[in-house]
Parts: C-alpha cells; sequence; structure tokens
C-alpha cells in the first residue's frame, strides 16, 4: 500500500512518515499544496493524508483540485483545525474522513484500515449506518425516511460516531472534537446533556431501538448489536 503524506511541519512529517514505514506501507511525501497535487495526479497511491494548513494551496484547494481531475484515492485530513465548519467544508469538497491535531498513531491507523475497506463508490460526504444516514452536505439527518432534527453540538458527536460506527470511540475524543477541548476539563456535564438529547432523538425515529451505547470506562459506540 502507497500513501501520500501531506505536512508542511518537518517533525509531523517525520512522525508519520516513520510510523506509517514501520505499518509496511510505502511512504512518499509532499509538502506544500501545489506538489501535493502535481504528485496525486501522476501517481497511484492507496490513501493521501492532507494538512489543511499549507504553502502555496491549502488543503481545501488541494481536495477541491483533485476531485474536479477524477482523482478519487481516499482522502485523510490531519489538521488543526478543530470547528465542525471546517470539517463539514473539507468533507464535502471530497475528503474522506478528519482527525484534529494532536492525534494519537493508532486512530490514524485505524482510520487508515477503515478508508482501505470502504466501497469506492460511497460518497464520502453521506454516512450510513442501518437505516441511519447522515448528510453533511445538507446537515440533516434521517431514520429511514424520517428527518431527526439534531442541534449543532448533536450532530458533531454523531458525526464521530457514524465514521467508525460497532467502534468505541472514547468521551476524550468526543469532547476534543466537539467542543474543541484538548484538556477535556470543562465540558464534561454538557456532554452528558447532549449525549442524552441525541440518544432521545434517535430512539424516537426508530421506535424505540436503542442506538447509542455507553462502555463504561470507555465510551461510546453506535450499534445495533447490544439493543
Amino acid at each position: 500500500m502507497h500513501i501520500l503524506v501531506v505536512e508542511d511541519e518537518p517533525r509531523v512529517r517525520m512522525v508519520l512518515s516513520k510510523y506509517l514505514s514501520r505499518q509496511n506501507f510505502t511512504v512518499s511525501e509532499a509538502i506544500d499544496g501545489t506538489e501535493a497535487i502535481k504528485k496525486a495526479k501522476n501517481n497511484d497511491y492507496d490513501i493521501i493524508l492532507l494538512d489543511l494548513m499549507l504553502p502555496k494551496k491549502s488543503g481545501f484547494q488541494v481536495i477541491e483540485t483533485l476531485r474536479k481531475k477524477n482523482v478519487t484515492t481516499p482522502i485523510l485530513v490531519v489538521s488543526c483545525l478543530e470547528s465542525l465548519e471546517d470539517k463539514v467544508s473539507a468533507l464535502n469538497l471530497g475528503a474522506d474522513d478528519y482527525v484534529v491535531k494532536e492525534f494519537d498513531l493508532d486512530e490514524i491507523l485505524a482510520r487508515i484500515k477503515a478508508l482501505l475497506r470502504r466501497p469506492s463508490t460511497q460518497r464520502s460526504n453521506i454516512f450510513t449506518y442501518g437505516t441511519l444516514s447522515l448528510d453533511l452536505s445538507l446537515m440533516q439527518v434521517r431514520m429511514g425516511s424520517t428527518e431527526v432534527a439534531l442541534s449543532k453540538k448533536e450532530l458533531g458527536i454523531l458525526v464521530e460516531l457514524i465514521k467508525s460506527p460497532e467502534t468505541v470511540i472514547s468521551r476524550k475524543k468526543i469532547i476534543s472534537t466537539v467542543w474543541n477541548d484538548q484538556q477535556n476539563t470543562q465540558y464534561s456535564n454538557t456532554v452528558d446533556v447532549h449525549m442524552g438529547s441525541l440518544r432521545t432523538k434517535l430512539r424516537q425515529a426508530s421506535s424505540g431501538k436503542e442506538l447509542i451505547h455507553t462502555v463504561h470506562g470507555q465510551g461510546y459506540i453506535l450499534s445495533e448489536k447490544n439493543s
């Protein structure tokens, strides 16, 4: 498997490249957006790891250009930009997944493996699990034919869960990603409130089926198996 790591910060680029090489991937590098576009157009990669804050052309421009050129290589954004708006913009342009720095290397590997398993025909801005679907381009959630109205924070939580269904997502990950709190000190009670509201809305829309479950001491999981 061949991965293109696009990162202008030398330390981060070195850490990613060394780690992925140890996982038996062939790794190529690009240090700016222009070089990334050129390499992605002229070579066959299995995955592109892409920073957004790049010289010459931003990561957003890289995604948009490659998709317009019909380059379908899966793109995993690895960025310090943490807002839901940035994530939605990147996914709507054609990125396939999004990880916020500071990242865990094992999480990067898990996301890469998930993208490699994903059918190439799946639209990157639509996530589905059973009858549940989340369309980021419309900011719309449906349970079957029923639209489910969610708040911004509830939507952010669901994004994290539905990207990796049947996988435990840690409470720390949800707080750092949805609330942009890397220290996980301010929003613990708020998470409980929004998680409870999200669970209730999905339960009501699915005629009583419980889709989000607490894994004590670990986090939360989107799963029909525990219903």
